[in-house]
């Protein structure tokens, strides 16, 4: 901000309160004022009524008097005395005339003469019969007089006889026009209206202009008074009065606050001349012109600042000649940053360290050196540091990293100096080249620099560690060890080159065919091991070693053209039978391993003898079941879901089967081997092609039913799963809404974002979604509002105790009502007895599945079995 806007705020400062004074001052004069004449209205509004309520009571007093003489008493015309009665108005001021009148309206006496033009006036008056019928004085709404044709109000008394009988009436008319007026006070503004109403509102007098519009009014009424008076002065006459007394205050105010301006103004002139001298001097010292010095003029006090400045540029220069020597000749880079994080100086080792040249890193944000992840960390460390400055030593920081400007990235330590004007000195060394030289040192204590496998000091390590893991989880773990055949011949016949070619190309094709997670070590010259962690798994070791197997027998590129079969030998030690720490496991692997290059080259080798019959014919199974997928033997079968009221077939589930020369093959012995070796995912696409394509020949045939799929968490886990369901679906020429997607609670666990996302997604395709095994999962409630499910299968333990558990009869019963309150399909599996039947067609259980109803059936039983039975076409829930 400059100087002269402050000079600017300064003077609006002053004249904002004076400004607000002097409003100040005009809306509390014009309350003033407007409270004075309000009080001044008040007093003669008061005054107005206090003579008018006298006028109205001497009027009052006069007929009273009128009434108690005995010719009104006598009502005698021939003795009534006018000259008398002119003497009794006298004292009443406005009242013109007396009258007494008899019951029926007669003339008796009047102080005035009265014709018989007049007489018939009076007995024709409207307001006749009102006044005659008034048993106490009283004073009437404005009237036309019948005598005298003017306009006036009339004061009453009635003539009572000695039996208490109205006689008669004294009547006194008061001219509206002759009503006393107030006297007017001096000061009052221009405008000023008065009106007097009576009770019923009519206006008996009138004074000044229209009182309608903007104005101060004040309104009166005495106690028991028949007038209100209503006096108003127009707002506009006030404001007139207010401005013609307050003109010369606001307009001395004003000559006075421009007067203040004019002088301040010259006063900030005078200022600003040699301020913007020094300022002038000051930007240019700082744009490097260090050699200016400066004659200020102007107050006593610029001057003095001047010289200062000169001595201070003759004491710096002196000083930066000092730094400049010793910041050049540093060999670690320098940078000095202020509190805005802005780089000001740095010298010719800490730019070229960043990739910079000095002018193009000078100026910048330190933000430049730092990378973008730690950005938001770097500024509060570097509050808190500028909160609490102190020296920090290079020995005594970690070492952190920095980008280049080609977005490369350098390892570097730091020491930090506070600055006394604010701001950090840093002293950056380049630590890389040290970094990489120790990180090359780790890697050859660990891994193989042929290979780049561990060796075997972290196979050791990663052993231990995979030890405690299945001593934890009580689960047993395998080593295996591969040992290339006849490999010392290849480094004979073609070189050790060659040889440590063929080595090289086999660790990769075991990581290859392992994929990743996997511990793959060189422990030494031809020879490799494997960790096999949950080996207790169905048949996770014998995946394990097909698929090493595999490996040996793929031919490996040799020298020049030539493809090498190399093959090999494996041993076998599993934890905890044969050993129970990493050096007892490795070595009862080495003598399986020996063993078996001993008796035959090219197999396997188990430690113990007793685990070879079994997982030989887990691998027999495998080979099986390869050739069977291959030549598409596999069957689909389908086991019928049926409406738990009426016992038509809805639904039926798609499962698989294996059809052998001698019986089937149970699924329990053959799917957990195609899950180990991969097969599960080409398994389930041929046997559920074969399913909709059932599906589809019966729905051609009138027989309409929904088809049940099991999917699998891999297979759901999959991002390629929905786009080959609806190829298959499309295949087939079936609608989605004819498949019910039977989903386990386990396919959700891993990542509950996308599987929430892919179930949406599959429900506005069209197809259903049911959790399948419902009840077994640690947290499966919280998944029927979490997840677009259609149906619910219940886990078939809860149905085998409906008959003689009590607490599964109602936990089962709960997850019915559970369910329909979340308007979900309840299907029971495993129904197995007519008992069950009953207690869940009782619950309200929609759909029943399991052996009591119906077998797994082959495609064409099924349809044998629903052309008996006459499917109609069900109401699809």
């Amino acid at each position: 901000m400059t100087v002269s806007q402050h000079i600017l705020r300064t003077l609006l400062a002053v004249l904002l309160p004076v400004a607000l004074g002097l409003g100040w001052l005009l809306h509390s004069g014009w309350q003033a004022q407007q409270a004075g004449v309000q009080q001044q209205l008040d007093a003669l509004a008061l005054q107005q009524q206090r003579l008018l309520q006298g006028q109205l009571g001497q009027g009052q007093r006069v007929a009273a008097a009128l009434a108690a003489t005995g010719w009104a008493q006598a009502l005698d015309a021939r003795r009534c005395p006018p000259g008398d009665m002119q003497q009794y108005l006298l004292g009443a001021y406005g009242f013109s005339n007396a009258v007494t009148l008899m019951a029926g309206g007669q003339v008796v006496c009047s102080a005035l003469p009265v014709d018989a033009a007049a007489r018939l006036r009076v007995s024709q008056l409207p307001e006749l019969p009102g006044l005659l019928a008034l048993r106490r004085p009283a004073v009437s709404e404005p009237m036309q007089a019948p005598i005298s044709r003017r306009r006036v109000v009339v004061v009453s008394h009635p003539l009572l006889g000695s039996n208490g009988q109205l006689r008669g009436q004294v009547i006194l008319p008061l001219d509206l026009q002759d009503l006393a007026l107030p006297a007017l006070q001096a000061g009052l503004p221009e405008g000023l209206a008065w009106r007097v109403y009576s009770t019923a509102g009519a206006v008996l007098q009138q004074h000044g202009g229209s009182q309608a519009g903007d104005s101060l009014t004040v309104q009166r009424q005495l106690d028991n008074a028949p007038w209100r008076v209503e006096v108003a002065v127009p707002y506009a006459a006030l404001r007139t009065q207010l401005l013609r007394q307050g003109l010369p205050l606001m307009l001395g105010m004003l000559a006075a606050i421009l007067l203040a301006v004019a002088v301040g103004w010259l006063f900030a002139r005078y200022l600003l001349r040699s301020i913007r001298q020094l300022s002038a001097f000051v930007l240019r010292v700082g744009q490097g012109e260090a050699s200016l010095r400066i004659q200020p003029l102007g107050p006593q006090e610029l001057v003095l600042l001047g010289q200062e400045i000169n001595r201070m540029l003759d004491a710096a220069d002196y000083s930066e000649s000092r730094y400049r020597l010793l910041f050049a000749a540093s060999t670690d880079g320098v940078l000095v940053v202020n509190a805005q994080m802005q780089i000001l100086a740095v010298n010719e080792q800490g730019a070229s360290m960043f990739g910079y040249s000095v002018d193009e890193l000078t100026g910048q944000n330190v933000d430049v050196l730092i990378p973008q992840a730690v950005q938001a960390a770097h500024r509060h460390v570097a509050g808190g540091y500028a909160a609490n400055p102190v020296g920090r030593s290079m020995g005594h920081r970690p070492t952190l990293r920095g980008v280049r400007q080609d977005g490369s990235e350098v390892l570097v330590q730091i020491t930090l100096s506070p600055l006394p004007a604010g701001g950090v000195a840093a002293i950056v060394r380049d630590v890389s080249e040290r970094h990489q030289m120790q990180a090359r040192m780790q890697w050859l204590a660990q891994y193989d620099s042929l290979t780049n496998l561990p060796n075997r000091v972290l196979l050791a390590d990663r052993l231990e560690q995979a030890l405690r893991r299945a001593q934890f989880s009580q689960q047993p773990l395998a080593l295996v060890l591969v040992g290339l055949d006849h490999f010392k011949l290849i480094n004979e016949t073609w070189g050790h080159s060659s040889g440590d070619r063929v080595l090289s190309q086999f660790g990769h094709r075991l990581l290859d065919s392992l994929g990743e997670g996997w511990t793959v070590a060189r422990v030494g010259g031809d020879e490799f091991a494997i960790v096999v962690e949950d080996a207790a798994e169905p048949h996770q070791l014998p995946g394990v070693l097909e698929k090493l197997r595999q490996a040996l027998l793929a031919p490996l590129e040799g020298a020049g053209s030539s493809r090498l079969v190399v093959g090999g030998s494996m041993g076998v030690a599993l934890f905890p039978d044969d050993a129970e720490d990493a050096g007892e496991l490795l070595k009862a692997a080495d003598m399986a391993l020996e063993q078996a290059k001993l008796r035959q080259r090219g197999g396997v080798r188990f430690y113990s003898e007793q685990h070879v019959p079994r997982y030989r014919q887990e691998l027999e199974l495998e080979a099986r079941l390869r050739e069977a997928i291959a030549a598409d033997t596999l069957l689909p079968y389908f086991q019928p879901i049926v409406n738990a009221d009426s016992g038509q077939i809805v639904c039926v589930e798609a499962l698989v089967r294996w059809p052998q020369a001698n019986g089937m093959v149970s699924p329990a012995a053959f799917l957990p081997v195609a899950e180990a070796a991969g097969l599960l995912p080409g398994l389930e696409r041929l046997v559920r092609r074969k399913a909709l394509a059932t599906v589809r020949a019966w729905h051609d045939e009138g027989l309409l039913v929904q088809l049940s799929l099991n999917v699998s968490a891999a297979e759901f886990d999959s991002p390629h799963f929905v786009g080959e369901l609806a190829m298959l679906v499309r295949e087939a020429r079936l609608q989605p809404s004819m498949l019910v997607l039977e989903i386990t609670e386990g396919a959700v666990l891993g990542n509950q974002d996308a599987a929430q996302a892919r179930m949406q997604q599959l429900q506005a395709s069209g197809y259903r979604i049911a959790i399948d095994d419902f009840g077994t999962g640690y947290s499966s409630l919280s998944y029927l509002h979490s997840y677009p499910f259609d149906r619910l299968k219940l886990d078939r333990s809860f149905v085998a105790r409906l008959t003689h558990d009590e607490r599964a009869r109602k936990v089962t019963a709960a997850i019915i009502a559970m369910a329909h309150e979340l308007s979900l399909v309840v299907i029971a599996e495993g129904v197995e007895e007519a008992a069950q039947l009953a207690m869940l067609q009782a619950m309200g259980c929609n759909q029943v599945q399991g052996f009591h109803l119906h077998r797994p059936l082959s495609a064409q039983a099924l349809g044998e079995l629903m052309r008996h039975l006459r499917v109609q076409q069900p109401v699809m829930p």
